[in-house]
């Protein structure tokens, strides 16, 4: 896939987290009450992207997807 959410032009993550403008992407009840400014919103949204998911708890999560 890709190294960081950004990358992935297929996200909402560079419309809620970057600002970029789109026409088909409406923002979330929940993404609104993250902060009262645009900027906070955008800063706090990047931040649940900051860490990375160990490759053991990675595979515990695709293992448990794929079995629903």
């Amino acid at each position: 896939m890709v190294n960081t959410p950004s990358a992935y032009k297929y996200l909402s993550y560079q419309i809620n987290g970057l600002g970029k403008v789109s026409d088909l992407c409406t923002p979330h009840a929940l993404y609104l009450t993250i902060d009262h400014s645009a900027k906070g919103r955008k800063l706090a949204y990047r931040e649940l992207f900051k860490d990375h998911v160990d490759g053991a708890s990675l595979a515990e999560i695709r293992d448990a997807t794929n079995k629903g």
